[in-house]
């Protein structure tokens, strides 16, 4: 939570899908400015949180983008700052380098430039994944994108 309040963002959703372990009593205290906090009774499951949360952002926000990350990712502190440096004329979606504790790619966050459609290219992208994944170090149009690290 604090990474994501010092990366600067104007407003902060948070979508509490469900949680029985203290989470909503957590939530409840946080007292920064620009947070909401959408507190479900069940658990939709991570899709269905993050569409509870694109449904309130679509009615009570004007924001130009928003950043989608789940609760046990966050962003580098400068992210708005890299983000403001992008030409984000030709695009309406952005795909994030997720990455674990120790810089490592999260293989289950990874965008693909073209989804593998029979045996072979399956067995070929467990043999050479990068010829199934974008550019790291450039703006690439890709086919898919996870919700964690997206920016729409």
């Amino acid at each position: 939570m604090r990474e994501t309040v010092e990366a600067g963002f104007s407003s902060i959703v948070i979508v509490n899908n469900g949680s029985s372990d203290g989470t909503r009593e957590w939530l409840s205290s946080l007292s920064e400015p620009g947070i909401t906090i959408l507190n479900l009774n069940n658990n939709l499951g991570g899709a269905g949180g993050f569409k509870i949360g694109s449904q309130y952002i679509c009615s009570h926000s004007n924001a130009d983008w928003v950043f989608f990350y789940d609760d046990d990712a966050y962003p580098e502190i400068n992210i708005l700052k890299h983000f403001s440096l992008l030409d984000t004329s030709s695009y309406r979606i952005f795909m994030s380098q997720v990455q674990d504790t120790d810089g490592r790619s999260c293989r289950m966050n990874l965008p693909f430039i073209r989804v593998p459609s029979t045996v072979f290219e399956t067995i070929y992208y467990a043999m050479r994944p990068e010829k199934f994944s974008p550019a790291k170090t450039q703006v690439t149009d890709v086919q898919t994108v996870s919700f964690v690290g997206m920016v729409i």
